[in-house]
């Protein structure tokens, strides 16, 4: 897959640019070496590395699908259910080393944006770390983002219930709100997402989310714990066993046909789709950034009723 390989040739060549810088131990060396991981961070995000990525896995789906046609057409033998099965084996093959991937990229954006950003010390902020987040605010800014998404999306959002579970006097953590807003948003694309398609008729010219269950967000957040949680549920009839065991799989997504623009070609892509309809890696890179930071994000799902996905933060 061409994107899979232009993303191997970017960090092949951003790491002969780092071995090839002498140590940092003075002024005029630590100012090249700052140079070079500038000059690696702008190329990172002219690559979009997540993009280009999942641009390639839907690809390569693409294919599998052509070759899954071809062996039903001329040699398969079995049920269509038992190809199905075994044409997702490989998503689930991936997961591992893809996981890999991404914690290692997230662990050097973290350290390389420290690094570029280390004289930055103001408003309660060291570097990217905020010192001093309020977990209930920052997660009522993320769902409120969400909230605008959805409703860009379908022209109307579900109701939101919050459960707020905390001591009387609020506690303050040091962590990325930028990531928990990321986590958050993600998590409530896919509640939103399900409620709307699960209790709405989508062939309607308007869709009206006013008699659909509210997605509830409860925020636990206590001296003397280790970890915060966020809980997200909805009522959006939850999942199958078998999506159950794909759910954490990159390129893996529930919706009925992903769409996702100009990046594989469709004519029936288009930007206004893709906030909700996107590449499958928002639940599995959720995962990575919380277990990178010290955290867990573990989903329960129940066929028929609801899914609840559980978010926790390290303190």
């Amino acid at each position: 897959m061409l994107p899979i390989v232009s993303v191997r040739n970017t960090f092949l060549d951003s790491f002969k640019k780092l071995i090839k810088c002498d140590f940092p131990e003075d002024g005029a060396k630590s100012e090249q070496f700052l140079d070079v991981v500038k000059e690696i961070e702008e190329a990172h995000m002219k690559r979009e590395v997540l993009l280009t990525i999942g641009t390639g896995l839907l690809q390569l789906k693409d294919l599998l699908s052509c070759h899954k046609r071809f062996i039903l057409r001329n040699k398969w033998s079995g049920s269509y259910k038992e190809m199905e099965a075994s044409s997702n084996d490989w998503l689930l093959d991936l997961t591992g080393p893809l996981d890999d991937f991404c914690f290692r990229m997230v662990n050097y954006n973290f350290l390389s944006r420290m690094l570029l950003n280390s004289e930055v010390v103001k408003n309660n902020m060291a570097d990217l770390v905020d010192l001093q987040i309020d977990l209930e605010k920052v997660v009522r800014n993320a769902v409120e983002d969400a909230q605008s998404i959805c409703t860009n999306f379908y022209g109307s959002c579900p109701g939101v219930k919050f459960i707020i579970l905390k001591d009387e006097k609020p506690m303050k953590l040091a962590y990325l709100s930028s990531t928990i807003s990321y986590v958050v948003i993600e998590l409530m694309k896919n509640a939103f997402r399900a409620t709307v398609e699960s209790h709405s008729d989508l062939t309607s010219p308007t869709i009206d989310c006013d008699d659909a269950p509210q997605v509830e967000v409860l925020v636990n957040i206590k001296e003397g714990s280790s970890h915060a949680c966020i809980r997200i549920s909805d009522e959006g009839l939850g999942m199958t066993v078998a999506q159950a065991k794909m759910a954490m799989s990159y390129a893996h997504t529930s919706a009925k046909k992903c769409l996702i623009g100009s990046h594989l070609g469709q004519e029936d892509g288009g930007e206004n789709v893709a906030p909700l309809a996107g590449y499958g890696f928002g639940l599995p890179m959720s995962r990575v950034y919380a277990r990178h930071f010290g955290g867990d994000l573990v989903l329960n799902t129940m066929e028929g009723y609801g899914t609840s996905v559980y978010y926790f933060i390290q303190i």
